[in-house]
């Protein structure tokens, strides 16, 4: 990429976006697109002459080499490090950074005769340079393609306009333009594009991930089974698509932890090609074969490095004026200067490796930003094409390679040879409409392809045939992919509109792939389907515009009942009224409760009234919603009424009755309650970070019976209430749904909508979020090779960095504080270490001295025999006396992914709820790590780590509950309140999960007036068993 030149005079800190003023111009109308300080848009002649480009352009190009830096003296890289930090965490402009380098290369000429000649001679002292030389230049990893206004056809990157014979588009019938003429001084002109999109090299990408240390291990051998590692795997053959997804499961009782759990993985295959082939060969006129020369396939994740990755597209809305809240996600964006009541929408395409880990997967380190869309409006399915086919192009280059089953050869850390690296695309966890435009697939509104993996129409969602998967007639991707196909060369429009009516698909590019499936492999988004659309619409649609909440004080216990609720610290913010829940992680935790906070609003007597609540008044808006509501229910039911009747499943007298006779919705209380229930707690149990085949089908078993229910009581559903029946067979072929829906690449979505834009249009903002994602990866790596490196100066050069990190998080500087969230995030895997030391303490003094003594004895009994304080040894050998000194007490303990903290402290008190052996609740006093040495000093100390609990006491006098039936499945429990048992000492791993706990009143025959009830937050597996704890 050509750089600026940048000389004393020139502050290039006016080019950040960081340092405009954003409100300076709000009343100044500006231009389309602003030409005037394009950080991207640089011609041959602005190069400086100190500056040595990297490569030729390419993104992919030197990617592999180590950044010059290190291969200059540690001198010189420690004051690039200085100017690098003067920078970005100091707001140094390039001017001061160039001086200050410039001293130091002088001083270094006095001071060091070693560096004297050609080591200082090859110093750079312009901020631009110096970042190339440290790695840290995110435009060397980026492509701007130069797109049509129109049908955004890509006409080469920004830095070859010049090249282009005119500012017309390539394509035969559009009209649109590629550039525009600037002036500029002495009568100059300069070709400026109209629209940009910046773009980033998945297998660029690839080839720096792999120079990580340990990376190469860990992706390589993460998705692998036992049969998958062992020799023979390349004539292991991949796993046939089972008729019954339970099939390939041992038994129901196998635990899900990961989308490696899942058969889906050992179903790809490696080899394949994909193409047309006659109708004598297939019905569908396309298939995926073996490529040439190959006899059999072979099982994908069984490849020395087999990448699998997830696509995630998303687009949302930057405000002008103020700040725009996404209604889905809350993400608040920063305004941008073009004409009032207008928005800019901006899109990003994420791509995450499966391969990694869980608790890393959706770290912005190891998530590719591969390209930001461009504004103002969405793309057309056609626009979007023209966007991703070099993505898909290098998928089909991962995939197949120059030769049979090559893929790519990279460097690998520590390795000297280059290894072999494969890559396909295995699923696309974009929201719905996102989802079926870059799949070609026919929106989710239509009627007759409101599900893409069934048949099922939009007007059965009054029927109770809708929610049981057993009644489905799944649809043929094959099917899809045909008809993608035929629309692919087809110049009549109208022809290709008759297929997109009747048959509901469009050409995409990702069907140039092999293995890619446009609907199985388009998983239904629990985030937003389950939580945002599901959750809300029983809460705002049946509950509140239902009105079945308008009692007297119903609302008022409701909210109380809320505020009440104790949250674990590490949940977030929480809402303390029904008005304020608005995202999709507030409606996820606001399920967990939800049957107890109803319970808490319209219990009478401790049971839940089996009468109908009272209807809205008349002339209110309640009326109106529900009168809203009931006419679209009877919409849906005589369309289905008719439906069936071409079916001959009802009679023409049927039809005409359900058309003359609406139907109102059932109003029973005990029975809509009896719904949410079930609802919530398959729910729960189908996010979960693990599960099993038995526990999935029991959560598809209370949904079905919930939404029949609901459809016999004419309630109005929406369609994603059918999506997620589908829920149970993608976990059996994914895993759990949090190994890959949609929370992680929304969090991206919120780091990009914090980075600060001067909101310039034409590209400029796209491009700077694409900078801003680019750099927080360039600066994990380049702490990562300060690190490894042996030179006593990295090291303070490290730790400086260190040191900008935590100041840039205290000071909210959104493009750097990441590095310091990634390495805490990489510190944090499931482990039993204890947090936040505190001086050793005397055991005594607290009065739990008993309780570690006996824990410590029991757990060491093979090694020791342990004697309390004030017993003599007798002189024997083995028998050693527990002091009560060696013991320090901590504030928390991160342990499988989750953090449990202390009540005694203020900071651990949040987190200080907790569950052990799976059902039973208990608050964390303290936190011990215990130490004991040994009386023989050749010996090595006695360590252990313990928690002091009290645990909760449950009744058999406390009343039945609503939920008792369905207790286990909801994680919620009763106790008795502020009552606690005898204090106990137990192992870290006891933990299991922490609960939110909630006071509730009692009936007055209850002995007590109110009790606590504990819900689980998740269901966490014990590595040590097959069990699945509560």
């Amino acid at each position: 990429m050509k750089e600026l030149d940048i000389d004393d005079d020139d502050d290039e800190r006016s080019l950040s976006d960081e340092d405009s003023d954003v409100d300076e111009l709000e009343d100044t109308p500006q231009p389309e697109i602003d030409i005037t300080r394009d950080p991207f848009r640089y011609s041959t002649e602005d190069r400086d002459e100190d500056e040595d480009p990297d490569g030729d352009g390419d993104p992919v190009a030197g990617v592999e080499k180590l950044p010059k830096a290190f291969a200059e003296d540690a001198r010189i890289r420690y004051a690039y490090i200085v100017a690098y930090t003067m920078h970005t965490f100091d707001n140094a402009t390039d001017r001061a950074v160039k001086r200050y380098l410039k001293g130091q290369r002088a001083y270094l000429a006095r001071t060091a005769p070693d560096l004297a000649g050609q080591p200082l001679a090859d110093m750079v002292v312009t901020r631009r340079a110096m970042q190339v030389r440290l790695g840290m230049a995110p435009d060397k990893h980026i492509i701007f393609w130069v797109l049509c206004n129109k049908c955004w056809r890509r006409h080469g990157a920004v830095i070859d306009i010049n090249d282009l014979p005119s500012e017309e588009c390539s394509r035969e019938d559009c009209d649109g333009i590629v550039f525009k003429l600037a002036d500029r001084s002495e009568g100059r002109q300069k070709r400026v594009p109209v629209k940009v999109a910046p773009y980033s090299s998945l297998e660029g990408f690839v080839r720096r991930t792999l120079l990580r240390p340990g990376k190469y291990d860990v992706l390589r051998k993460h998705l692998q089974g036992p049969e998958e590692r062992e020799a023979d795997g390349e004539h292991l053959a991949p796993l046939a698509v089972p008729a019954d997804p339970l099939d390939p499961f041992p038994s129901s009782t196998v635990v899900l932890r990961d989308i490696k759990d899942g058969y889906g993985l050992r179903t790809l295959a490696a080899g394949l090609r994909r193409r047309a082939v006659p109708k004598a060969e297939s019905r569908w006129r396309v298939r995926d074969e073996p490529a040439e020369g190959v006899e059999t396939t072979r099982r994908f994740i069984s490849l020395p490095c087999g990448l699998v990755f997830l696509l995630n597209i998303d687009w949302w809305a930057q405000g002008f004026i103020r700040p725009f809240v996404c209604a889905n996600c809350c993400h608040r964006f920063q305004p941008m200067k073009k004409s009032r009541n207008k928005t800019h929408s901006t899109g990003a395409i994420y791509l995450t490796m499966v391969n990694n880990p869980e608790t890393i997967r959706f770290l912005p380190s190891e998530m590719h930003l591969a390209i930001v869309i461009p504004g103002p409006d969405e793309p057309t399915l056609e626009q979007l094409n023209e966007l991703i086919s070099p993505l898909v192009d290098e998928f089909i280059r991962l995939y197949e390679g120059s030769k049979l089953l090559a893929g790519i050869k990279a460097r690998v850390h520590g390795l000297q040879e280059q290894q072999p690296v494969n890559g396909m695309l295995y699923l696309n966890t974009s929201d719905l409409p996102a989802s079926r435009k870059v799949s070609g697939l026919r929106g989710h509104s239509s009627e007759e392809f409101m599900c893409a993996w069934c048949e099922m129409r939009m007007c059965t969602l009054s029927h109770e045939r809708c929610f049981d998967r057993q009644d489905l007639t799944l649809r043929n991707d094959w099917r899809f992919i045909k008809y993608a196909f035929r629309t692919r060369g087809l110049q009549d429009m109208q022809k290709r509109d008759e297929i997109w009516v009747k048959r509901g698909a469009r050409w995409s590019e990702l069907n140039r792939m092999p293995g890619w499936l446009p609907a199985q492999n388009s998983p239904y988004d629990l985030m937003h389907g389950g939580f945002l659309v599901v959750v809300r619409h029983m809460v705002r649609g049946i509950l509140i515009k239902g009105g079945l909440l308008t009692g007297p004080n119903v609302m008022d216990k409701f909210n109380d009942a809320l505020q009440s609720v104790v949250w674990p610290s590490t949940i977030g913010r929480t809402p303390d009224k029904l008005e304020n829940v608005t995202k999709a992680d507030h409606y996820k935790h606001l399920a967990l409760i939800l049957p107890v906070l109803l319970y808490c609003a319209l219990q009478e007597d401790g049971h839940i009234p089996n009468r109908d609540a009272p209807l809205p008044r008349a002339g209110s808006d309640a009326e109106g919603y529900l009168a809203k509501m009931e006419g679209l229910y009877n919409k849906h039911r005589v369309k289905d009424f008719v439906l069936r009747y071409s079916q001959k499943k009802v009679t023409k007298q049927e039809v005409t009755y359900a058309r003359d006779n609406p139907v109102s919705m059932n109003r029973n209380l005990s029975q809509h309650y009896d719904c949410i229930l079930r609802v919530c707690a398959a729910l729960r149990m189908w996010s979960s970070r693990s599960t099993t085949p038995e526990e999935v089908l029991r959560a598809e078993s209370h949904y079905s019976i919930a939404c029949q229910t609901w459809a016999q009581m004419h309630t109005l559903l929406t369609l994603y209430f059918h999506h997620i029946i589908h829920s149970t067979p993608q976990i059996l072929r994914l895993g759990p749904q949090p190994s890959f829906w949609l929370f992680g690449p929304e969090r991206a979505n919120g780091k990009l909508s914090k980075m600060r834009t001067n909101g310039h249009l034409g590209g400029e903002l796209e491009g700077t979020l694409m900078r801003g994602w680019i750099n927080q990866q360039l600066s994990l790596e380049l702490t990562q090779r300060l690190k490894a490196s042996d030179e006593e100066l990295d090291g303070d050069a490290l730790r400086l960095l260190e040191e900008c990190t935590d100041e840039a998080k205290k000071a909210n500087d959104t493009v750097h504080v990441t590095l310091a969230e990634l390495l805490k995030a990489r510190s944090s895997l499931p482990s039993t270490a204890p947090m936040d030391i505190n001086a050793p303490g005397n055991l005594q003094r607290t009065g739990i001295y008993e309780l570690a003594f006996e824990f410590a004895r029991d757990a060491w009994q093979d090694d020791v025999e342990l004697i309390p304080i004030g017993h003599f040894t007798g002189g024997r050998a083995n028998v050693e006396v527990f002091g009560a000194l060696n013991v320090r007490s901590h504030h928390s303990v991160s342990f499988r992914g989750s953090q449990f903290g202390a009540a005694c402290s203020v900071n651990g008190k949040g987190t200080s709820l907790a569950y052990i052996d799976g059902r039973q609740a208990v608050r964390i006093d303290r936190i011990l790590d215990i130490k004991h040495d040994r009386r023989d000093p050749a010996l090595p100390a006695l360590t252990a780590s313990c928690a002091i609990v009290s645990p909760f006491v449950t009744d058999e006098d406390l009343p039945e509950m609503p939920w008792d039936l369905l207790a286990a499945d909801s994680g919620t429990a009763i106790w008795r309140h502020e009552t606690f048992g005898p204090q106990i000492a137990v192992s870290l791993t006891r933990l299991t999960a922490h609960f939110l706990l909630v006071p509730i009143p009692l009936p007055q025959r209850a002995p007590w007036p109110s009790a606590w009830v504990t819900v689980s937050v998740d269901l966490v597996s014990d590595p040590r068993s097959d069990q699945v704890l509560n």
